[in-house]
């Protein structure tokens, strides 16, 4: 089994991949991209999500068909209540 994690940082978005099988791991960071506004640094959430779909490309490059069938799970984590994951209908997931 593969997993696959993400962390929206301040400053650094990771993506981590974890192959339970090999013990392999693999990080990519991508810098978070801001956009500083007088009301304090915001996040534009089609940037962040473009940068996470790199870091997590980045990730998983060199895997093959097979390997990437062995995906089992992926977990995100980002700047407490700054990002919210949305479900196809718009509505919060958490």
């Amino acid at each position: 089994m593969i997993f696959v994690g993400v962390d929206i940082g301040t400053t650094r978005t990771k993506a981590l991949l974890y192959d339970a099988a090999t013990g392999e791991r693999r990080v990519v960071a991508r810098a978070t991209p801001v956009r500083t506004s007088a009301a304090g640094d915001l996040r534009d959430a089609d940037a962040v999500l473009a940068t996470v779909v790199d870091a997590v490309g980045g990730a998983l490059s060199g895997l093959d068909a097979a390997d990437r069938s062995r995906v089992r799970g992926l977990g995100v984590t980002s700047l407490s209540e700054e990002m919210v994951l949305l479900g196809a209908d718009g509505r919060s997931l958490g």
